[in-house]
């Protein structure tokens, strides 16, 4: 990661928490569907 993105760390984290919610979601449909 470049050292710019350290200084704004507030964005970058909100950034990643989104992702990583939009994964999960993801991924529970994916589990949802095998358990079907």
């Amino acid at each position: 990661m470049p050292a710019g993105n350290l200084c704004r760390k507030g964005r970058t984290r909100r950034k990643l928490n989104h992702h990583m919610l939009k994964y999960q979601t993801k991924k529970q449909a994916m589990t949802a569907l095998s358990m079907l």
